[in-house]
């Protein structure tokens, strides 16, 4: 804010100073060199501005980046005592490293991660929001649809997949995305995670 400021005070100065000049019938000469100051000084107010907004945009960038490794690791942990053994199996994976997203490393970022399908649905009750654990390295982008599943035990003994509901993305990350029910309200959901998968990806 500052560096905005003082460009437009230096240049409202030599405005001011090169209205001066051409009121007092200096030379030519003292206005071009005058006139070339005031474009020099714009341009390096621009060049400054744009560095200053961009500098602002990587570290929130960097913000995003360090809330998806958050949220992802701790989905991850705080799943594994309610989905079944089997869902676990689908959407396993190792624990995300911040370094790793912000080098945009083939672990987070290569062939592996882009051919996961499978990811965990989180209900967060306290914000009333749902995020999943796929994100746009996994071909999500905003009205993607995700199937939820649970399994469930029938009564000869044998376990199903059932599906619970359909999602959709309303907002992609990298590796997390918010999505909201096209069926049900939060309330109906009795667990707080639900396995995911792409369709087709059954």
């Amino acid at each position: 804010m500052f560096l905005k400021d003082f460009c437009i005070f230096f240049q409202l100065e030599l405005t001011t100073v090169s209205a001066h000049v051409k009121n007092s019938n200096m030379s030519n000469k003292l206005k071009v060199i005058l006139g070339l100051g005031l474009i020099a000084v714009a341009f390096i107010c621009i060049i400054a501005v744009s560095f200053s907004i961009d500098r602002r945009n990587q570290s929130s960038v960097q913000e995003i980046d360090v809330l998806q490794v958050e949220l992802a690791n701790l989905i991850a942990q705080q799943s594994e005592d309610i989905l079944s053994d089997s869902d676990k199996e689908k959407v396993e994976r190792d624990p995300i490293r911040l370094e790793d997203v912000l080098a945009r490393a083939q672990s987070i970022y290569g062939e592996a991660e882009l051919e996961r399908k499978n990811g965990i649905l989180w209900i967060d009750r306290k914000s009333s929001q749902m995020m999943v654990t796929l994100g746009v390295v996994n071909g999500l982008m905003p009205g993607t649809y995700l199937g939820v599943y649970q399994e469930k035990l029938q009564a000869d003994g044998t376990v199903i997949n059932e599906k619970v509901d359909d999602v959709v993305v309303e907002k992609a990350y990298d590796i997390i995305s918010y999505v909201k029910s096209t069926k049900k309200a939060q309330d109906d959901f009795n667990r707080d995670y639900y396995r995911v998968s792409m369709k087709g990806s059954f």
